[in-house]
């Protein structure tokens, strides 16, 4: 009976019906939803007071009754969209969802999760009946389950993420445009929840959905539309970028990349200045701010949002994380500069952005972190190779490290045939900025960049660690250093390059150790340098080339290009010090140093050849500076590390003096400090003290002795000649020398040389040779000339290459010069007789026993050379000195005592007949020179 009651009440008016319906809340909720089902067609008169009370029925803390409530409220309103009525469609709509909107105010998610189950089933069975003025409620009535007040589930996320992913595949077309608006934002509000990942990374990929439907369609869009939805499209991604979970940011930065490459056209300059100022850059503010932030602590699978998760160590904390996030962010905007630089390059603020840009750089390539510096070195790299290859500047195709086993990927498929190089003002600025990276990359100072944020401090103040740059961060630099000093070079300052900047940068990447890791892979064999001293000689040569040039304004800073080689040169016998080691602990690369050390000796030799004559490097005493450096591992010799190293110095050392020693006599002025620097190297070289580590033998030391012989032939021709020239302290050495190697001695502890008597025989002979010739040319007098009376010397003999001397001066450097020649011979003569006397005395006192080895071998040299000497005087005997010939003529008693004293070694008795007999020549001339004087 009572069911044909409630069923009559289709009969009653709407007063009536007011008054049932108010009863039977009292009496009972069943009822209720039974009298609504049956009056749905009536839904305007009963639908508010029905569903208030269901809703509040709803909201009940007794789990069965709010169940039931819902329940009830979920089934009225599936069933009111499914029946037509007088009303509108639009309020018919609105009547019917405005209940199941209000469901989000409630508290319990069991209700909501009803709520969101009725909605997913409207959206599937009606949805495309929905009205215009319906589908905000609908996307706010997803939106607010992530973005409300109210607490949520995963299984709640996951209902209402459905709603939201159908109403991105099935109703983009007939939604409004500012419904659109919402839905992307309603998307990323389920982007950036915490409750489930995969769920974070799905939103993800529906903007990139939504983003190409708005592509598609925005010919039909204002233009004012158009900027709208983009500029929220892409907000909405990049602060998803700075999510707090490594997997979503790392999906966030590649679609927001993808996204603006694919449809960056559509957004017209104005926005653009939007989108890199209020959206590109806050976000990197963003991402820095919280990289500085984060922990160094290990964490677990957990904070990426995800359980049961493998972390690798290289992201195993929260500062790992976010230096990947810096990297991604930094290189796609970076990307998007250099994809979109037609329409950039048009704005009237774009030198602005790219000091920004470059600014971003710089801080990201100070980091303490290898990952981020490598990312901003590429990313600068990109930005520079793109206009390179824009500008077709690279044409030289000058090739630098053949051997480089590391990719450069940077510039990507950005490059467009129709974009503009960059204005000529803004790549000085990118000069300047690899010379502010390079600075904090490799010589370790304090770095601070003017950024307006908050979060930008020094790098000193925040660096956690001691990053080494590995050999990859130094060569992406150098390759970012040729073709960009190729652009500017006519227009960087001189100051650039002198000393304390460039060649110091260069200096400094060379002076970064090789880690034990490194060594393996880039050294590929003992005799290469690595990729990266391949690189920087390459730099080198680059710069030398340009300076150069006649017009050249970098030439006047080209003596500290070539210093800066010399200390490359020093670094084989000292190990580059830097500040990344705090012990001494050996360089993997030291063997490498060396032969780099080696190349570049060869290199300075090379440039100072082409330059010697340039008044820059005259003035400024490269000249000094070169010979300075060679003397070190000349003086060490043996002690040098690598034993090819003296030997390349002396080799380079006779090639400079023969280079430099005419100029430094024409402009004696500049090379005062010269002169005792030569006479000191020669005789600390020639007569060294230190011992080779394994003996050597016959072979080697020929070798050896024939440099030192180099190195005489080197005084006899471009040194005697000129003694006139050159101040007498220094000529007075350099034959105190002669006359030290004119006589052979040995090291008694020298096995190998207690073998032979012939111990620097040429070496003795030699330095004779250069004491008692004559020049061939005659305008040039040699040292015995110089021995001869003054009156025998004609200004015609006396070079003299210094302009305007006075026939005086002339007279005044020739008599200096005769008395160096006659103390020199007389000198050398006493010392003979010294050694003589002192041989035979001790081959008295010692018997039947024989005398060391090294007293023999020096007793013949002294023998051979007294024989040397007649002979000399006899081929210059058209100066003959009567005080020599004195000398000599009373030297012969000794020769005669020491008869007695060779019978113990055939060589000195085959000697002291030579020199006996060589006394016929000596008489015989005085005879000649008597008959000439009768006649």
């Amino acid at each position: 009976m009572l069911n044909k009651l409630f069923d009559s009440t289709a009969k009653l008016d709407d007063v009536a019906l007011h008054h049932v319906i108010a009863a039977l809340c009292k009496l009972s909720s069943e009822a209720m939803i039974q009298t609504g089902m049956a009056n749905l067609s009536r839904l305007e008169v009963f639908w508010r007071p029905v569903t208030a009370h269901l809703i509040e029925v709803s909201g009940h803390p007794y789990a069965k009754l709010r169940e039931w409530g819902a329940q009830a409220l979920t089934v009225l309103v599936k069933s009111a969209l499914k029946v037509k009525t007088a009303i509108t469609e639009s309020k018919r709509q609105q009547l019917i969802l405005s209940p199941l909107s209000l469901m989000s105010e409630i508290e319990y998610i069991d209700v909501r999760r009803k709520q969101i189950e009725c909605l997913v089933n409207v959206l599937q069975s009606a949805g495309q009946q929905l009205t215009s003025d319906q589908w905000p409620t609908v996307i706010e009535t997803v939106r607010v389950v992530v973005a409300g007040k109210l607490s949520y589930d995963e299984v709640l996320v996951k209902q209402s993420y459905e709603a939201v992913a159908l109403m991105i595949t099935d109703f983009l077309e007939i939604l409004p445009f500012h419904c659109i608006q919402l839905l992307v934002e309603t998307d990323a509000k389920y982007g950036s929840q915490q409750c489930e990942l995969n769920i974070s990374l799905s939103a993800l990929g529906q903007l990139w959905t939504i983003s190409d439907f708005v592509y598609r369609k925005n010919s039909k869009l204002s233009q004012k539309q158009s900027e709208t939805i983009w500029l929220v499209l892409y907000n909405c991604l990049s602060e998803l970028c700075v999510d707090v979970r490594p997997p979503v940011r790392k999906s966030a930065c590649q679609t927001l990349l993808q996204t603006i490459a694919a449809h960056g056209l559509a957004l017209k300059s104005d926005t653009w200045k939007h989108m890199v100022w209020k959206i590109l850059f806050p976000m990197l503010d963003k991402v820095r701010a919280l990289t500085l932030s984060a922990s160094t602590t290990r964490t677990d699978s957990s904070a990426l949002g995800a359980s049961n998760i493998l972390i690798h160590h290289s992201r195993d904390t929260e500062s790992k994380q976010w230096a990947e996030t810096s990297v991604q962010t930094l290189s796609g905007v970076v990307k998007i500069f250099n994809a979109q630089r037609a329409v950039l390059l048009s704005l009237d603020d774009f030198p602005a952005m790219w000091a920004t840009l470059l600014h971003y750089i710089e801080y990201l390539a100070a980091s303490d972190n290898s990952e981020m510096t490598l990312a901003a070195l590429k990313s600068f790299q990109a930005c520079i190779h793109l206009e390179l290859l824009l500008g077709k500047i690279l044409s030289q195709g000058f090739e630098m490290g053949k051997r480089e086993k590391f990719v450069n990927s940077s510039v990507g498929n950005c490059v467009g045939d129709e974009s503009p190089v960059l204005p000529e003002h803004l790549w000085i600025t990118s000069w300047k900025s690899w010379l502010v990276i390079s600075r904090s990359l490799v010589l370790a100072k304090p770095f601070k960049v003017d950024f307006r944020s908050d979060a930008m401090m020094p790098i000193s103040e925040r660096s956690g660690g001691n990053f080494v740059p590995g050999q990859i961060h130094l060569i992406t630099l150098l390759h970012i250093f040729i073709p960009l000093f190729e652009r500017v070079r006519k227009k960087i300052p001189c100051d650039d390059f002198k000393y304390d900047e460039v060649p110091s940068i260069l200096k400094g990447i060379v002076s970064v150790p090789l880690t034990a890791e490194q060594v393996p892979f880039v050294l590929s064999s003992a005799n290469d340098i690595n990729p990266t001293l391949e690189a920087v000689l390459n730099c080198v040569r680059i710069i030398y080339q340009d300076m150069l040039d006649t017009g050249s304004s970098l030439r006047p800073a080209l003596p500290d290009l070539i210093r800066l080689m010399l200390d490359f040169t020093t670094f084989a016998i000292r190990p580059p010090v830097n500040e990344y080691e705090s012990n001494k602990a050996e360089n993997k690369g030291v063997q490498n140093m060396v032969i780099f050390a080696e190349l570049s000796l060869r290199t300075v030799v090379e440039f100072y050849a082409g330059t010697a004559h340039f008044q820059e490097i005259i003035q400024s005493t490269v000249f000094v500076d070169i010979v300075k450096c060679l003397a070190q591992p000349m003086e060490l010799k043996y002690q040098c590390p690598s034993q090819s190293t003296w030997k390349a110095a002396a080799s380079a050392f006779g090639t400079v003096l023969r280079l430099g020693l005419p100029i430094a006599r024409q402009y004696s002025r500049y090379f005062n400090t010269i002169w005792p620097v030569i006479a000191e190297t020669l005789d600390r070289f020639l007569f060294n003290n230190s011992r080779p580590s394994c003996p050597l033998n016959a072979d080697e030391r020929k070798r050896h002795e024939f440099i030192d012989c180099q190195l005489i032939e080197l005084i006899r021709t471009e040194i005697l000649p000129y003694a006139s020239v050159f101040p007498t302290d220094f000529i007075q050495k350099i034959i105190d020398i002669l006359n030290r190697g004119s006589i052979s001695t040995v090291d008694s502890s020298d096995v190998f040389a207690l073998d032979t008597y012939a111990q620097r025989a040429e070496l003795s002979k030699v330095c004779f040779e250069a004491l008692l010739s004559m020049s061939q040319n005659e305008e040039q007098p040699d040292i015995v000339r110089s021995a001869a009376p003054v009156h025998f010397l004609s200004e015609s003999v006396v070079v003299d290459d210094i302009k305007g001397v006075s026939g005086s001066e002339k007279r005044r450097q020739c008599i200096a010069s005769s008395s160096l020649g006659t103390s020199a011979i007389s000198s050398l003569l006493a010392r003979c007789k010294e050694v003589m006397l002192s041989f035979v005395r001790d081959q008295l006192n010692a018997g039947q026993l024989r005398l060391s080895q090294e007293r023999i071998v020096e007793m013949t040299s002294v023998l051979h050379a007294v024989s040397t000497l007649i002979e000399g005087l006899v081929r210059h005997a058209d100066n003959f000195n009567l005080e020599f010939y004195t000398e000599l003529v009373n030297l012969y008693p000794t020769l005669v005592d020491c008869v007695a004293s060779t019978k113990a070694d055939p060589q000195i008795e085959q000697a002291l007949i030579t020199s006996l007999k060589s006394y016929q020549i000596l008489l015989l001339l005085n005879v000649h020179k008597f008959d000439k004087e009768r006649h």
